[in-house]
This record gives structure tokens, sequence and C-alpha cells, in this order.
């Protein structure tokens, strides 16, 4: 819940190059990791990697525009 939100308000910041992350979710989550963001402090590779699967999947906080994960509003599926 507060984790979520944090990762929202986090995501829709980005602009420039700092929004683009690997397109796999395994990379883009090593991305995050290496970013040392507080709201991932703690986490294991393992469950960033299953938060970016559920941010691409059921929380539409990130989505993919050509080939790499972007915040859900700068995304191939925003509308």
């Amino acid at each position: 819940p507060e984790m979520w939100a944090r990762a929202e308000v986090y995501f829709r910041s980005l602009e420039g190059d700092e929004k683009w992350f690997p397109g796999g979710r395994y990379t883009c989550a090593k991305a995050l990791v290496e970013r040392r963001l507080p709201f991932l402090e703690g986490m294991a590779l393992g469950e960033v990697c299953h938060i970016v699967q559920l941010g691409l999947s059921q929380r539409q906080i990130l989505g993919y525009l050509d080939g790499s994960i972007v915040p859900f509003r700068h995304s191939e599926d925003y509308i």
C-alpha cells in the first residue's frame, strides 16, 4: 500500500533520460535497485522483479515504449 503509493509518485516524476529502463523485468529491477530508491530499501532483487511485473500487469504504473520499460504515462498503452 504505502510502497505502491511511493512508487507511483516516483515513476510519475520521471522525465527525460531517467524515465527509460531496460526492457526486461530482471534488468529493469536491477536498474531500480542500483538507483537505491527508498521505497525499495531492504528488498531482494527477486522482490523488485515481482514489483516490476505487478507494475506492468496490474497496477499500470509501468509500461513499454520502443522495447524499454517506462512510466505508464509515457507508454504505448497510455490513452
